[in-house]
């Protein structure tokens, strides 16, 4: 390879897999949509163990050429460069048809990597001549840090993000062909998330995490998730800000015998000591005083 493979490559161009990905996947259904490759997939298990024989190097060069058209590659691949260059012409790079960069899930990961998240690796593949004769292709480890990966473990977390791979599809516009199959990936990210979550009628309400817009703002923001009739038939999930609030209580302020406000909050005593006062003073105006009463006194006239 003319260019190396290091963690600076990628530091510029990490997301380049991830967007070649998605570019892919908004093309017309009809033609073939570019994956990440898999080790454990019947194509890269024959290609990381070196068990494909051609009689050619162009059959070899032909194979690769196939993987790079059916496989996400990476921005990073090995360039053929003019040996002389004039001053004044312009440098043309060429691709190396013997060689191809994929990342390639579950590809020789080993426990340190697993605990820090890689769930595969950068792979180089080229042609390879064999010794008693014929062509093959030979897989090489690129170590490259995992913050450069375009696929890694996810950590637990209380808040889906907008990273999450469910509102990935869904930015891209996952278009579901049945009813059953959107209503099942709502209820997947409800279980995964219960406490921030809650069912409704084809639609899901969730809380989400994003970056804070204005200091001071929250990261938290609630949406609903709602199940729609695509166009063309089956099924989309739209994806819309929950606009419902709480009704707040609105304070009134009532008049006070001396001119300064009163808050709503100090109106029930204000009834209790209005009720109270009229009380007693009914109850002044039954108080009325009772006439001293003299026994009669009997005197008899002879």
């Amino acid at each position: 390879m003319t260019d190396s493979i290091t963690n600076e490559n990628y530091e510029e161009n990490n997301e380049h897999e991830q967007e070649n990905h998605e570019h892919n996947s908004n093309k017309d259904t009809n033609k073939i949509k570019k994956r990440f490759a898999d080790a454990q997939g019947p194509v890269f298990a024959a290609v990381v163990d070196s068990l494909y024989r051609f009689t050619s190097l162009e059959q070899a060069q032909e194979k690769l050429a196939g993987l790079r058209e059916q496989y996400i590659t990476s921005k990073q691949q090995a360039t053929n460069k003019p040996a002389e260059v004039q001053e004044g012409e312009e440098v043309v790079e060429v691709i190396d048809p013997n060689s191809a960069v994929f990342w390639v899930r579950n590809y020789q990961v080993n426990e340190a990597e697993i605990a820090e998240g890689r769930i595969g690796n950068f792979a180089e593949i080229r042609t390879h001549v064999i010794p008693q004769g014929g062509f093959t292709l030979n897989a090489r480890k690129i170590d490259v840090a995992a913050r450069f990966h375009p696929q890694r473990k996810r950590d637990k977390q209380k808040y889906p993000d907008w990273g999450h791979p469910f509102f990935r599809a869904l930015k891209k516009g996952k278009h579901y062909n049945n009813l059953e199959e959107a209503l099942a990936a709502l209820q997947r990210l409800q279980m995964e998330y219960p406490d921030v979550s809650i069912p409704g009628q084809n639609k899901l309400f969730i809380m989400i995490y994003g970056r804070q817009k204005e200091e001071g703002a929250k990261p938290i923001s609630k949406y609903v998730l709602n199940i729609k009739t695509a166009p063309q038939g089956g099924y989309f999930i739209e994806c819309t800000v929950n606009t419902h609030q709480k009704k707040e209580k609105v304070s009134t302020a009532l008049p006070s015998l001396d001119g300064e406000p009163v808050a709503a909050v100090d109106k029930i005593k204000q009834q209790e000591g209005y009720f109270s006062s009229m009380v007693q003073l009914k109850r002044k105006r039954r108080v009325v005083a009772k006439p001293t009463m003299t026994p009669p006194t009997n005197s008899g006239e002879a």
